[in-house]
């Protein structure tokens, strides 16, 4: 008798630690937090994806904004997170990068953080108001005459990525910009379109609406070649800037040490959700490119957009 109490004990016990192991991942809604505020780039991408992220996990995705300090206070908050795929981090990459180059409160090491899955690659575009200039050619000129006032995401020399471009083309045209730093691309914008700067350094995506509303003009993509979304605005290349491919990749983090078969289950279910039909046909809509990168070639991308930062400071340094 002593011996079935025994083995029937043993038994249960066995059971109650498979359950545990093999309990459903995940069991309660998924935190996503992305740095900046409501509006901008990377929270419209994020805001579009999740209902299809809800689909595959099953479950709620809670969104969270954690703005200021040009990204820095959300991404420390995100490297002292629980890795337990429950808290996940989704940003337009190599924004970490820069802003850890430049903040002197980050804690956080972007080489720590850990790719899930990229779905867009978002060029950097320069706009300004209708009434201000027609052309580039028109801002150029302007821009040598006097110091234009250029909205800009974040602040310092090498901060957040917008900045670091405002930088090169500084550099690129051989003037000196006044920058105006914002805590979002939708605040820049909005400062833009009521005619309050001259310009705004953005991802492109960022301007979608109020390009085609006309109450902002593109003036200039950071590429080489000219973009599908904007045929008829001319590249840095073209103004003699050699490597002149500058662009955000958006893609989802987790949290340094989590556990591989967490970040298996993740990096599935993100894999199927971008590549849902209607997912890509809404993000097409938009004027992001459509680039999914599972997680291998999501980190070898990384590792590109911070060699590509790197050069770029020394350059504009």
């Amino acid at each position: 008798m002593k011996k079935i109490c025994a083995v029937t004990c043993l038994f249960v016990s066995v059971l109650a630690f498979l359950g545990t192991t093999w309990a459903a991942f995940p069991e309660k809604p998924i935190n996503i937090m992305q740095a900046f505020g409501v509006g901008g780039s990377t929270d419209t991408l994020l805001r579009g994806f999740s209902p299809y992220l809800i689909k595959e996990f099953n479950t709620q995705i809670v969104i969270q904004n954690v703005p200021g300090a040009g990204g820095v206070i959300g991404y420390n908050k995100f490297y002292k997170m629980q890795p337990d795929g429950y808290n996940l981090l989704f940003t337009n990459f190599p924004t970490p990068y820069t802003a850890e180059l430049n903040s002197e409160t980050k804690i956080y090491r972007t080489r720590d953080f850990v790719p899930i899955c990229a779905f867009a690659k978002d060029h950097i575009i320069a706009l300004t108001h209708p009434e201000a200039f027609q052309n580039i050619e028109e801002f150029m000129k302007a821009a040598h005459t006097r110091p234009l006032r250029v909205g800009v995401t974040g602040v310092g020399v090498t901060g957040r990525g917008s900045n670091l471009n405002g930088l090169i083309l500084e550099k690129s045209l051989g003037v000196k910009f006044t920058f105006i730093p914002y805590e979002s691309g939708a605040a820049s914008l909005t400062a833009l379109a009521g005619n309050h700067i001259d310009a705004v350094i953005t991802p492109s995506s960022s301007a979608t609406n109020l390009v085609r509303a006309k109450r902002v003009k593109p003036l200039l993509v950071y590429a080489e070649e000219r973009r599908p979304a904007y045929p008829q605005v001319p590249t840095l290349k073209e103004l003699g800037y050699g490597n002149a491919d500058v662009y955000f990749l958006y893609g989802a983090f987790a949290p340094p040490g989590i556990a591989n078969d967490r970040l298996n289950i993740l990096e599935a279910a993100f894999n199927r959700a971008v590549k849902n039909p209607s997912f890509v046909e809404w993000i097409k809509k938009g004027t992001v490119e459509y680039s999914h990168l599972d997680a291998k070639a999501f980190k070898a991308g990384v590792e590109k957009l911070m060699s590509t930062t790197d050069h770029f400071i020394e350059s504009v340094n």
